[in-house]
């Protein structure tokens, strides 16, 4: 979730970078950077409420590293579990 954030900040670099060197218009780069602001207020709202349901353990929030290279979605599945979210 915090690469998320980070991958999306980059976007929003290259969005200007296009903009600069003219591949996209002013009104085309504005409207795709306001969807990458409403990505962002959705993560961090999402990272609050992982913070909230957290409440009285630690409320820091580390990444645990991802493998990108597994053509299994069991993997997954264990780090799913092992988030013990209750629905």
């Amino acid at each position: 979730m915090l690469q998320a954030r980070g991958s999306l900040q980059e976007l929003q670099d290259d969005l200007n970078a296009c903009q600069d060197e003219k591949y996209l218009s002013v009104g085309d780069a504005a409207k795709h950077k306001g969807e990458g602001w409403n990505v962002l207020r959705f993560l961090n709202g999402y990272l609050r409420w992982l913070r909230d349901r957290r409440l009285g353990q630690n409320l820091e929030l580390h990444e645990a590293p991802v493998s990108y290279n597994s053509d299994s979605d069991t993997e997954l599945e264990v780090w799913l579990t092992s988030l013990n979210i209750d629905s």
